[in-house]
């Protein structure tokens, strides 16, 4: 049991002179609580220890199950915390933070039905409004709006007069230098050059979207980056769509029931060489994919091929290439059909960037609703390199990443 009057172990201020918020009495934390949005509550309850008891002492795990609403919360409030443990997967972090904070009255019976995780919502630095095209938190400065897709339909409709152009829905970056996520997702600490490239085309009366999302790496990295990510979203580096991004199905065989210890007696390039071939076997590619990309005329555009997301009309696929002591280049191409962008008429847009949300139980039902996205509907080939970009990355920039992870580790201890 807490004390009412005690919320920490000295009630005094630090020997600084700053004064804690647990210092003060219960009553003055609640009064003060009751001021936050639901979103708030929740992570200050993720704080500390000290927060995380007085939440759960605040609202008890139910004998049978579920939780009992605390007299001091409004019911609106209850039922939006009741619901945060079978909310959407990517509102669920990390298994490293579920292991910082065990927090039992946020779950049914202590655990969550659908995940062994913890609930929080997303970070207030990357919330845009609904129904935006975003481009992870590599990239917060672009975003489109559906009134801006809606505009390019416009003027290919009705000439230039009316409208935006195409090229409004185009981005090409230089490469970049980022740490790869954040110390969640991200704990090794890798860093890499990234790249942002986008394409729009208009064609049967509907618009589509390329979008190819590349990183650098080291050429010991790709391994621990992938195995890392296998069971989470990966969203911060790799954004499809409004929904989660999970890597596992996008190899063959899957990420997910790979034998990784047979990996462990292999050298880098053997490495490497195994994941190519994995990514080109999901692709149903002939051949492995040079520096300028897919060969999209003998392209298998059968139902199984390319992965997507499973809540709406998004196809992705992954390409590796090896440029030896230069490093790893990962990338992810992302193929949409956003429609017409007429909202009275076709939904589209919103499956992929807004709140309609679809449910399927496996890519064959999926496919069963939308055909593949051709790639070749697109100037840019799937899979081609940007090696040869001005900004590209020399060899020695690539090995100057141990000395940025080595700062970044160190920065982390202290």
């Amino acid at each position: 049991m807490l004390d009412s009057n005690k919320l920490t172990a000295s009630a005094a201020p630090g020997s600084s002179g700053a004064f804690r918020i647990l210092d003060l009495s219960m009553e003055l934390v609640l009064m003060i609580l009751s001021f936050l949005s639901h979103e708030e509550i929740v992570l200050f309850s993720l704080t500390c220890k000290t927060a995380s008891r007085l939440f759960c002492h605040l609202w008890p795990p139910h004998p049978k199950g579920g939780g009992s609403q605390p007299p001091w919360m409004p019911s609106g409030r209850f039922m939006f915390l009741d619901l945060l443990s079978v909310d959407l997967p990517y509102h669920f972090v990390c298994n490293r933070c579920r292991k910082l904070h065990s927090h039992r009255g946020l779950t049914l019976g202590g655990q969550c039905p659908r995940h062994n995780s913890i609930v929080v919502v997303r970070s207030h630095r990357y919330r845009i409004h609904k129904g935006t095209m975003t481009f992870g938190p590599l990239w917060p400065q672009y975003a489109f709006s559906h009134n801006e897709a809606r505009e390019v339909m416009l003027c290919d409709r009705y000439g230039p007069e009316c409208g935006l152009p195409i090229s409004h829905l185009s981005i090409s970056t230089d490469w970049k230098l980022a740490r790869l996520g954040t110390a969640c997702n991200n704990p090794y600490f890798i860093h890499g050059y990234v790249k942002l490239d986008t394409e729009a085309v208009v064609m049967y009366r509907s618009l589509f979207f390329h979008k190819i999302q590349r990183i650098w790496l080291l050429p010991d990295k790709l391994k621990s980056f992938l195995n890392y990510n296998v069971d989470r979203a990966i969203e911060q580096v790799f954004k499809s769509c409004c929904h989660e991004t999970n890597i596992k199905a996008s190899f063959s065989p899957g990420l997910h029931i790979l034998d990784w210890r047979r990996l462990d007696g292999m050298c880098v390039r053997d490495t490497i060489s195994e994941f190519q071939c994995m990514a080109q076997r999901s692709a149903r590619l002939p051949q492995p994919a040079g520096l300028e990309g897919w060969d999209t005329d003998n392209f298998d555009s059968r139902p199984q091929t390319l992965g997507g997301c499973r809540h709406c009309m998004t196809d992705y696929a992954f390409t590796i290439h090896n440029h030896g002591r230069a490093g790893v280049e990962i990338i992810f191409d992302v193929f949409q059909d956003l429609g017409s962008c007429d909202s009275k008429t076709c939904n589209k847009w919103a499956y992929c960037w807004g709140d309609v949300y679809l449910d399927y139980p496996s890519s064959i039902h999926r496919r069963q609703t939308y055909p593949v996205i051709h790639p070749r509907l697109f100037p840019t080939a799937p899979g081609k390199s940007a090696k040869g970009h001005p900004s590209a990355p020399t060899p020695e920039d690539i090995w100057e990443l141990h000395e940025y992870e080595r700062r970044a580790r160190l920065g982390r201890r202290a």
